[in-house]
């Protein structure tokens, strides 16, 4: 199956605005050039791996337990962390993929 750039940019822009109303993840931006999304993706992949990233990750989910309905919101937000981690990985992929046939 060939993706077009419009997909793409659609799947991303509906996970991102999806987040963002329910208050999960206010800092994901939508995109309408498929470049930008790439390098948007590229850098959050590579600053997702580093330690420090990790560490505030823990002291808002160290902070978050304590609140009222901590454990139900901490659920959450793990498992919309591990969805934004697969959508950015499965769409990185599909663009090179994407340029690769444009190229060929």
């Amino acid at each position: 199956m060939q993706d077009s750039s419009a997909e793409i940019l659609a799947e991303w822009n509906d996970f991102a605005l999806r987040t963002f109303e329910e208050g999960i993840a206010p800092n994901i931006l939508t995109f309408r050039d498929i470049k930008e999304l790439q390098y948007f993706l590229i850098a959050q992949s590579k600053l997702h791996g580093k330690q420090e990233r990790k560490n505030a990750l823990d002291q808002m989910d160290a902070e978050l337990a304590l609140e009222e309905n901590g454990n139900q919101k901490l659920h959450e937000r793990k498992k919309n962390r591990a969805e934004e981690v697969g959508i950015r990985t499965r769409l990185l992929k599909r663009i090179r993929e994407l340029k690769r046939d444009l190229d060929a």
